[in-house]
């Protein structure tokens, strides 16, 4: 695997938020997630101890689901239910995959901006 990919995301407050992932090895081909596991956190900053747990995702039962183990598909969702509870405002994220050996890797990371609804 190779280094983590940063991008910035941005949830709606109090709509669906679906994020669709690709993982590919090195060399373009697809990465076989069987086996694997993935979880991701959003935080209001790095540290472990003093940043505020905003969101916690897992697979394959807590808002992270593999769409295609072969393929390398995922996809990271969190209803409206849920985002209509967040604060507006920016924070960090990180989203880790766990071979089926324990090997963790980081494969996603950067910002996380929850954009403030109007409509309720």
């Amino acid at each position: 695997m190779s280094a983590a990919s940063y991008q910035i995301v941005d949830i709606e407050q109090g709509a669906d938020w679906n994020l669709y992932l690709i993982f590919q090895e090195a060399n373009g081909t697809a990465t076989d997630l069987t086996g694997c596991s993935l979880k991701m956190k959003i935080k209001t900053n790095y540290t472990e101890n003093n940043g505020t747990l905003v969101a916690n995702l897992t697979s394959p039962s807590g808002g992270i689901s593999i769409t295609s183990l072969t393929g390398g598909l995922a996809t990271v969702t969190m209803p409206a239910s849920t985002t209509a509870n967040l604060t507006s405002g920016n924070y960090l994220y990180d989203l880790k995959l766990i071979s089926p050996t324990g090997l963790v890797d980081r494969e996603f990371q950067g910002g996380a901006v929850v954009l403030p609804g109007v409509t309720d």
